[in-house]
């Protein structure tokens, strides 16, 4: 090795060593501050919305409030991709799940800010599900991001129970 190597490689190595001395007191600092913090409050704490069932006894009490809770949920299925030839028939899958104690619609929107829907459906019963859609005008070739939104009804079919808006993809070859 030349004095030339020599004075680039030596600074290199200096550079690496101090890199590497930074990072392995900054991961020290960091397990230090966690300990500091353990020791200061004695426990970690769950995160918000767990429910912690100390109690054996209360497991099946908190299984079956959980259970009720969930029933008040929206339970929907669907496929996030849906595809099409001509841009207006598409194949898909959405569904209001059987474990769905409301009936539902669906709207597509472009754009969140849409007042009109590229598709609105009538009602699904629990356990229905869409494998066609036609909408009322084509899309062009290539890949749409749309808002697809659930909405749950009320027994007397006009009153809003929930809504959820997830983003598929519908594709057009």
């Amino acid at each position: 090795m030349d004095a030339k190597q020599r004075r680039i490689i030596i600074p290199l190595v200096s550079a690496v060593v101090v890199l590497s001395v930074a990072v392995v007191g900054l991961a020290v600092a960091g397990q230090n501050k966690a300990e500091q913090e353990m020791e200061q409050n004695g426990v970690i704490d769950y995160a918000d919305g767990v429910t912690v069932v100390d109690d054996e006894s209360a497991l099946q009490t908190a299984v079956d409030q959980m259970m009720v809770d969930a029933a008040k949920e929206m339970v929907a299925s669907f496929q996030n991709q849906a595809v099409s030839e001509d841009g207006k028939t598409f194949t898909c899958y959405i569904a209001n799940s059987e474990y769905n104690e409301y009936d539902m619609f669906i709207a597509l929107y472009k754009n969140l800010n849409d007042e009109e829907p590229i598709y609105l459906s009538g009602l699904m019963r629990p356990g229905e599900a869409f494998r066609e859609i036609v909408l009322d005008e084509a899309l062009g070739k290539g890949d749409h991001t749309v808002n697809l939104v659930f909405t749950q009804v009320e027994d007397d079919h006009s009153t809003i129970h929930g809504q959820s808006i997830v983003t598929i993809t519908m594709q057009v070859n």
